[in-house]
């Protein structure tokens, strides 16, 4: 963000209106998608657009601001409710170009906080069936990546668009919102376990993990890391909390589904997976990557960008791999940082809207899932190995991005 347009603010109620300028900006940015991290670094340096000082402090379930000029002995503070998080990055493209708008004087103040209320009422670009698809998107393309059967592709696809049906159906349901994780896996591996009874050779783990794909929360395990990391302690505890339930509820809820159909009936083992060339692994990828733009609702003329994100990342993981276990996931996540800052800077894009779909093809949220599922399996030294392998994976794509981040320097950007 250029700061060539640096103004003093010195006038009280024109200071009070800039900072619940910014204010209303961060919450809408933090509803949109963009983890703390991000914007406790933009809090600092967006108000030296206006030539004042602030910072910000989350301590859920409160945000605290404070902003100060250069001639102010108290800071001016404000506390605001943790509002719930989502992510829509269409509207959090169109806040980065009212961002670039304001830096270039091609806005002002005065029309800024109208903008914020426009964007924030638009309608999402994608209705319930397109978002729909992206759950089958998803489904089916990270069936590819863990070599399940043709027929198991198909499988995960439909026993996804269950998972949407639960997923919509908790908005309208406080209590099975609260239960929506396992809900799901319950449902899900009792589904797939009936599938693989009808059609023997079926992979019930893979249809059921691959159906939930989109409920494992990798993004949240690998931010909460991030923020603890950069020493945003409170948030960083509570994200990767947050990550570590909704992961163990996925397990039980997996495990319990699975338990019931296993007391009825006996479940043939699943046939040996078939293994997929790199071209269709590469076709999957671009899959997923669309499956997740159309559920992140990432902006029509941004798809482009978004998948070659994804495919840049897979191709980080794809010879890395070659050299090691952890090596995969450090390329990924290093290529990732340094194509998000690229194009960052030259189509002013907030970099969220290429990091968040990007990071979940890197799948720490499936090696957690599969390390919690090894600990309840093969007990605890078996679990506590996989277990590791998840700190291992998530430190490499940390890692990735700490370094691309120290190659390439980045403009402030959400």
């Amino acid at each position: 963000m250029s700061e060539t347009n640096t103004k003093q603010i010195f006038d009280d109620t024109e200071f009070e209106q800039v900072c619940d300028f910014i204010t209303q900006l961060i919450l809408q940015a933090h509803r949109y998608g963009v983890s703390f991290v991000r914007l406790q670094t933009f809090t600092s340096q967006l108000p030296q657009l206006f030539g004042i000082h602030g910072h910000m402090l989350a301590a859920p379930p409160f945000l605290f601001f404070e902003f100060s000029r250069p001639t102010d002995t108290q800071p001016y503070r404000i506390i605001h409710p943790l509002p719930d998080g989502s992510f829509e990055l269409t509207k959090l493209s169109f806040l980065g170009s009212l961002l670039n708008d304001l830096s270039s004087g091609k806005a002002s103040l005065v029309d800024a906080p109208e903008r914020l209320k426009q964007i924030d009422s638009f309608p999402p670009p994608y209705k319930n069936p397109f978002v729909a698809l992206g759950y089958c998107l998803c489904g089916a393309g990270f069936a590819v990546l863990l070599s399940a059967a043709w027929s198991d592709l198909i499988f995960a696809a439909v026993l996804s668009l269950v998972v949407f049906a639960i997923t919509m159906y908790s908005r309208r349901s406080q209590w099975m919102a609260e239960r929506i994780n396992f809900a799901s896996a319950v449902v899900t591996s009792i589904l797939a376990s009936i599938i693989a009874l009808l059609f023997p050779g079926s992979n019930a783990f893979t249809v059921a993990l691959c159906a939930v794909i989109v409920l494992i929360p990798g993004l949240s395990l690998t931010v909460g890391v991030a923020e603890l990391a950069s020493k945003s302690t409170i948030t960083g505890i509570n994200r990767l909390v947050d990550g570590i339930l909704i992961t163990f509820a996925l397990v039980v809820g997996s495990a319990v589904g699975s338990s019931i159909v296993n007391a009825l009936w006996i479940v043939p083992a699943p046939v040996a997976p078939p293994g997929y060339s790199l071209f269709f692994a590469f076709i999957s990828v671009v899959f997923i990557m669309l499956g997740l733009a159309l559920i992140f609702q990432v902006r029509p003329r941004d798809l482009v960008w978004v998948i070659l994100g994804g495919i840049i990342a897979y191709t980080g993981i794809v010879i890395g791999g070659q050299f090691g276990d952890w090596q995969g996931s450090f390329l990924g996540a290093l290529g990732l940082g340094i194509y998000s800052t690229l194009v960052v800077d030259r189509l002013y894009l907030p970099s969220s809207v290429i990091m968040l779909p990007g990071i979940m093809i890197l799948v720490p949220g499936v090696v957690a899932y599969f390390g919690l599922d090894t600990l309840q399996t093969s007990g605890i030294i078996g679990g506590l190995q996989a277990i590791w392998g998840v700190v291992v994976q998530i430190a490499a794509i940390i890692g990735g991005l700490f370094i691309a981040a120290s190659v390439l320097s980045q403009k402030t950007s959400l």
